[in-house]
């Protein structure tokens, strides 16, 4: 069974041997031209430009994927309509930095409407 696949194999390798000998000769065949009975070569267009001196800049065009090494869900203590967001995603923190900022109007209102009953309860009791 191998000595089948290695014949297998060098068939295919000649082959394709072969055909890239095919190719080439029928692209030189290609490149001449008959007039007159007498095979001349056809001129190729070329450009030429001057030797000059200058940086060469390599660039790597990368891809990929990045993780953070540590992952943090951030969620308020209470709710609330967010009125600032003070960083963005991927922005360095610090404990204690300032993430975002709440709407404080109602929690505001809830205090001043406690200080009033708390006000009239004093009141009543004197």
């Amino acid at each position: 069974m191998k000595q089948q696949w290695k014949i297998a194999v060098g068939v295919i390798v000649v082959c394709i041997g072969l055909f890239v000998v095919w190719k080439e000769l029928s692209r030189k065949k290609q490149a001449t031209d008959v007039k007159g009975g007498r095979r001349r070569e056809v001129a190729v267009a070329v450009e030429t430009a001057s030797v000059t001196k200058g940086n060469i800049k390599e660039i790597l065009w990368l891809t990929g994927s990045l993780r953070a090494r540590s992952k943090y869900n951030v969620a308020p203590k209470v709710p609330g309509r967010l009125e600032k967001l003070a960083v963005d995603i991927g922005d360095r923190v610090r404990r204690g930095d300032l993430i975002a900022q709440l709407d404080d109007d109602e929690y505001i209102q809830q205090v001043q409407q406690a200080k009033a009953e708390l006000a009239l309860a004093h009141a009543s009791v004197v």
